[in-house]
Formats: structure tokens, C-alpha cells, sequence
């Protein structure tokens, strides 16, 4: 039988994801990195980007949105993405989404710099491109 690991995907609300995996993927602060079973125990620090998970050899891969958080990868072959934010990204509602962005870009424009308006600007866009792929 193939070794797998352990994913959970947890957010400060709940826990979005608990499965085993083939593979796991995930947007690092350094860029995308593959986690196998028996990979060395490591401890990153997530970008916003995307998490892969790789269930079984038949299906696709499950796709997260995650904005920022970190990753641990333990000894037992399991994978803990303790994210800020993350939703899956099968149920991003492009419509919703795009409309928040375009009310979050209007408000950024009209205050100026605004480090945490930018952030939400920068999340919405990433669900919309996880999303429309």
C-alpha cells in the first residue's frame, strides 16, 4: 500500500479541510513547494497563492485560495496550513467576488494608500484567477 499523508487546512473560523493525500502543494513566501510522503520536516511561511491537494491517483487535485499563514510539514507525514484566510476555491462565487472587487478598488482609489484595503484588493483578485482557470 502507498504511503499518503495527513492535510488539514485551518483557518482562525474553522477547519476547511481534513483528508489523506498523495501530494500536497502550496504557495510559499519563497514560492511554490511540493510536499511528498517522508518529506522533511519543515516549517514555512505561506504567500497568497494556491494549496493543491492531491486526494487519490484518480481524481483532480482540490484547489485552495489561501492568503498568507504558514505550513508545517511534521515527521508522521502530516501536513497542517494554518492559514489567515483560505476558501475552496470550487466554491468562490466569481459574480460576488468580482462585484466586492470593484467596490474595494473604488474605495482604494479614493482614500489613496491603504495597506489593508490593498490586502482585500489582492485577495479578491486571487480568488477571481484561482477561479476562472
Amino acid at each position: 500500500m502507498a504511503r499518503t499523508l495527513t492535510c488539514d487546512i485551518v483557518t482562525p473560523e474553522r477547519k476547511l479541510f481534513s483528508s489523506e493525500a498523495s501530494f500536497v502543494a502550496v504557495t510559499t513566501a519563497n514560492g511554490e513547494m511540493g510536499i511528498l510522503p517522508m518529506h522533511a520536516p519543515v516549517v514555512s511561511t505561506l504567500g497568497y497563492g494556491e494549496v493543491r491537494v492531491k486526494c487519490d491517483e484518480q481524481s483532480d487535485p482540490e484547489t485552495f485560495a489561501v492568503g498568507g499563514g504558514y505550513v508545517q510539514v511534521n515527521p508522521d507525514d502530516h501536513v497542517i496550513v494554518l492559514a489567515n484566510r483560505a476558501v475552496k476555491v470550487a466554491d468562490v462565487d466569481k459574480d460576488v467576488v468580482a462585484q466586492e472587487l470593484e467596490k474595494l478598488e473604488a474605495k482604494l482609489a479614493e482614500k489613496g494608500e491603504d495597506s489593508f484595503l490593498a490586502g482585500e484588493v489582492a485577495w479578491a483578485k486571487l480568488q477571481l484567477k484561482l477561479a476562472s482557470r
